[in-house]
Parts: structure tokens; C-alpha cells; sequence
């Protein structure tokens, strides 16, 4: 059985000759480049949640300026144009957001995939046996 991912050796854990049981580890490989990718990938959340929520907070924004134009429209102070306009770019900005949620939870799961494949730099032993 060999390691799911290619990586330098930092720790031996047995010798030569050293009886092992099923699941006693091995060897560990080194983590630093696993860290830093699950720390970046960490970041990329961090501003991808970030994003959507300034997309969100400008929903609520425009939201609010649409119900100000309605009833300027209602009291015919105000064209109906405006708050058409207003009501497409709410509608846009929804979209906006929903594209930002997404791409934030993208971002979550990378990391944790990174976090689980942090794991696969543990090699075990797969039997009992004499290493």
C-alpha cells in the first residue's frame, strides 16, 4: 500500500526490523505546503464571504430605496421609470449575491478538502507485520 500523495519524508517512526500493527504510523510527510494551501484557501473564504455580505448589505440598500420610490410613484412625484429601473438593479443585485454565496461555499469546501488531504500525509501501517 503506498501514500495517496507524493511528499518529503519528515518523520520515520520505525526501523528497520521494528514489529508494527495494523494502523501504527509509519512515516510522516512534510505539511508546511499543505498548510499554506489550506491557509490561503482559508483567506479565499474569508473574502468570498466578505463579498457576499457587502453584496447583501447592497440588497437591502436598494431594497429600501425602492419602497422610498414606490411611494413617490404612488404620489406622483416621481416617474414610474425610476423605480422600474430601481426594481431591475434590486433584481440584479440578487443575482450578484447569489453568485457570491455560491463562490463562497465553493471556497469552503476547498478548504476542507485541503483540511482532510492535511491526513494523507500520515502513512501507516495497512497489516501487522515486520517493517
Amino acid at each position: 500500500m503506498g501514500a495517496k500523495v507524493i511528499g518529503r519524508i519528515s518523520k520515520t517512526r520505525v526501523k528497520e526490523g521494528s514489529r508494527v500493527k495494523a494502523g501504527d504510523v509509519l512515516f510522516e510527510l512534510d505539511v508546511a505546503d499543505q498548510k499554506s494551501a489550506i491557509a490561503s484557501a482559508q483567506a479565499r473564504y474569508a473574502a468570498s464571504v466578505a463579498r457576499s455580505g457587502a453584496e447583501h448589505a447592497q440588497i437591502r440598500e436598494a431594497q429600501q430605496q425602492l419602497v422610498r420610490d414606490r411611494k413617490l410613484v404612488a404620489s406622483g412625484a416621481e416617474a414610474p421609470a425610476t423605480a422600474e429601473d430601481l426594481a431591475a438593479r434590486v433584481s440584479a443585485l440578487r443575482a450578484t449575491a447569489h453568485a457570491a454565496s455560491a463562490d463562497a461555499q465553493a471556497q469552503k469546501a476547498e478548504v476542507m478538502a485541503l483540511s482532510v488531504g492535511l491526513g494523507d500525509l500520515t502513512i501507516s501501517a495497512p497489516i501487522n507485520g515486520t517493517w
